[in-house]
């Protein structure tokens, strides 16, 4: 049992000490948003080299080329290490909770990230950050809170909240609340009810802003730790209530996911996505995906390649995620290799160029092969048809990709590949447009028809 919670301790996402990000989406009215209908690419951090000294940080410089490559919200987190020797930052964090006038960190002062942010991108802010850890095992003093927030937001923000994208509740509380109830020597209990009484008391200060809850692929993790086997079941059934006493309080919700190098089944993480829809339907949905290696933690496991990080940010949005996020890119060393970087804002910039398409209406595209996931969308003219091999072998597929015009079989289409514009073969097979391919392992497409 050691092993399951060593391992699930050390996947928690950055924010016990500085950061994670967001969400995005086509709003409906009623329920808060972040960006109005702008689609939310996250960043929770980014190498930490890049921000230079923590002495003197480069948050304009990075926040302006975040942007530039499709992000609009970031996440402060700047992990350098993560594992059973402790965790360590670069330090450069401070910048964002220091509300002490006369240090150097200060939050609103010269270095002021929130500064820098503005017009550029959105911050996520990990309200935990202000709540004292052992709270969380008894009753959070929603008085103290509450004064940190309103303070937090007169001097950080100088009383101007739309730089804020939103706040991050307890991290994975429900998964927190099983390891506390299993494995007490492993973490301290959680009292559920905590965060509840945090996410009303962050909308008592900042109306309108919306509530994020991530939570940890507790499943995931147990179902490959045999020490597990025993107790799975006690253990699925604790974790389903505790996601039943925390979704409600959020406005976002979605699961943390890095199944590299665990798994070959990266499918894993479109699952979560719509697991995250089964337990909150009401709810924006979004998808915290790796954005690192172990090894960059200081654990043992490699890096996604650049092909499995885009297969992630496109099956999550196949699945229904409202928003994606990288997180534990901070701890990336760039100077060794930047491959991961680099593919993480390039996928970045592919998926802002096809987020004006996910709002479009869904219709019903068919493909031979199971080991692909389709989405369709069709506007007045267009269908497009957004694919992903979820296997690691390449997969041959024959696709059929219906008219925007249904019922007219006489338009004559033709097919290109939406994010290059090259121009691919097709048929016509009963009215609807038949195209066959082959994706590599892991593969993506996103292929557009036009008829006339």
């Amino acid at each position: 049992m050691a092993s399951l919670w060593r391992r699930l301790l050390g996947a928690a996402l950055c924010l016990a000490v500085a950061g994670k990000a967001a969400a995005d989406g086509v709003v409906p009215s009623g329920r808060p948003g972040i960006v109005g209908s702008e689609f939310v690419i996250g960043a929770a951090g980014a190498p930490v080299s890049l921000f230079g000294s923590a002495d003197a940080p480069c948050f304009f410089e990075v926040f302006t080329d975040l942007s530039h490559h499709g992000f609009n919200v970031f996440f402060p987190c700047f992990i350098t290490r993560e594992n059973t020797e402790g965790v360590s930052s670069s330090g450069h964090d401070a910048y964002f909770f220091d509300m002490d006038p006369a240090s150097p960190t200060y939050c609103g002062g010269r270095h002021s990230p929130y500064r820098a942010a503005r017009d550029r991108l959105k911050i996520l802010f990990p309200v935990f950050v202000f709540v004292p850890s052992e709270q969380w095992s008894s009753e959070v003093d929603t008085d103290a809170l509450r004064r940190a927030l309103t303070r937090f937001r007169d001097q950080c923000l100088r009383g101007d909240t739309s730089v804020i994208a939103g706040f991050e509740n307890l991290d994975e509380p429900a998964s927190n609340h099983v390891v506390g109830t299993f494995a007490p020597e492993e973490a301290p209990p959680i009292e559920l009810h905590n965060v509840a009484r945090v996410a009303r008391t962050v909308r008592s200060v900042f109306s309108g802003l919306p509530v994020y809850v991530v939570e940890g692929a507790l499943p995931f993790v147990v179902d490959r730790d045999p020490g597990a086997a025993a107790i799975r079941e006690q253990i699925n059934e604790a974790f389903r209530r505790g996601v039943e006493e925390t979704v409600a309080s959020a406005d976002w919700y979605g699961f943390d996911v890095y199944p590299v190098p665990l798994t070959t089944d990266l499918a894993v993480v479109g699952d979560y996505v719509r697991r995250a829809r089964e337990y909150a339907p009401r709810k924006r949905i979004v998808s915290v995906i790796q954005g690192f290696g172990e090894e960059d933690l200081g654990r043992v496991g490699r890096r996604p390649t650049p092909t499995e990080n885009r297969f992630m940010a496109y099956t999550s949005v196949i699945h229904g995620a409202d928003g994606i996020i990288w997180w534990g890119q901070s701890a990336m060393d760039i100077s060794r290799s930047s491959a991961l970087w680099e593919s993480i804002k390039a996928t970045a910039r592919e998926i802002r160029k096809i987020a004006p398409l996910l709002s479009l209406r869904t219709v019903a595209a068919k493909c031979d092969n199971p080991e692909t996931d389709v989405l369709a969308k069709a506007d007045g003219q267009s269908t497009y048809a957004i694919v992903a091999n979820s296997s690691p072998d390449a997969q041959t597929l024959s696709l059929r990709i219906p008219p925007a015009h249904v019922g007219n079989t006489a338009l004559e289409c033709h097919v290109t590949d939406f994010l290059s514009g090259a121009r691919l073969k097709a048929s016509v097979l009963d009215g609807e447009t038949l195209v066959s391919d082959q994706l590599g392992p892991y593969g993506v497409r996103v292929y557009a028809v036009t008829c006339r």
